[in-house]
């Protein structure tokens, strides 16, 4: 029992309650729901690899989006991980071709540039004919960080590099906005 709730504390936001929770959750339930899970994660570690093309997860050498001739083949979006791509392909807000950097630049973490798909990048940018990268990284000091050292990376390419939107949220309170918010909705401005 212990191992197995020490198990469940190694997944994101799943602190010693809510493991001990699952482990209770999951001996006291039903013996399929058990062997379900412990087949869908078996099947996860033989079947799943790295698209050899955007580094997002994939049964086959390609995966669906980069395999779909109908993307736009000309605008590449960098994203830190696979939630990001998934986040922003369920919008349905963008159409061309992704690549998955693996996580974020992070000294404190022990994670460099040399430990995420950069150099992959540098290479899919110098030979692919892309018109516009779009640095998706997260609005933290990481994510930041990384989207700063990838620019500089590809900066020389002769292509446009831009970043998505930063600013107010529909549905949010200006009172409840922390002031770097602000700042960047009110330079980001458009024309009403």
């Amino acid at each position: 029992m212990e191992n197995l709730i020490s198990a469940l504390q190694k997944l994101p936001s799943v602190g010693r309650k809510t493991a001990e929770r699952f482990a209770v959750f999951l001996l006291n339930g039903d013996k399929n729901l058990r062997r379900e899970i412990f087949t869908a994660i078996e099947k996860v570690d033989e079947n799943l690899q790295l698209c050899r093309e955007c580094f997002h997860f994939s049964e086959n050498e390609l995966c669906g989006i980069c395999a779909n001739a109908n993307r736009n083949r000309k605008v590449l979006c960098v994203v830190e991980d696979s939630l990001d791509l998934i986040a922003i392909e369920n919008s349905g807000a963008f159409d061309g071709v992704f690549h998955v950097l693996g996580g974020t630049i992070s000294p404190l973490n022990g994670v460099g540039p040399d430990d995420l798909k950069i150099a992959e990048l540098k290479n899919r940018v110098a030979h692919d004919n892309f018109d516009e990268i779009i640095l998706a990284t997260n609005p933290t000091l990481e994510g930041e960080a990384t989207a700063s050292f990838v620019f500089r990376a590809v900066e020389n390419l002769n292509l446009k590099i831009s970043r998505p939107a930063r600013g107010l949220p529909t549905g949010g309170d200006l009172q409840f906005f922390d002031a770097s918010t602000l700042q960047k909705a009110f330079s980001g401005r458009v024309t009403f």
